[in-house]
């Protein structure tokens, strides 16, 4: 088995135990998300937008 099928068994594996129903609109949480204003702060930081603290990313969230 090469490397190419061991990374497909892996992935079918993963896919069996996911719940694969589709997320409804509704169940998604209703803000507004200042991208520009998110990686302007991790810009000013020194760091990426993924490596910012969840309360750092809140503080770019507004419900609407």
């Amino acid at each position: 088995m090469n490397g190419q099928m061991k990374n497909f068994n892996n992935y079918y594996k993963q896919l069996e135990t996911m719940d694969l129903n589709p997320v409804s609109a509704k169940d998604l949480p209703h803000v507004k998300l200042d991208i520009r204003g998110a990686i302007a702060y991790a810009k000013k930081l020194g760091k990426q937008v993924f490596e910012l603290t969840e309360d750092e990313k809140k503080k770019f969230m507004r419900a609407y």
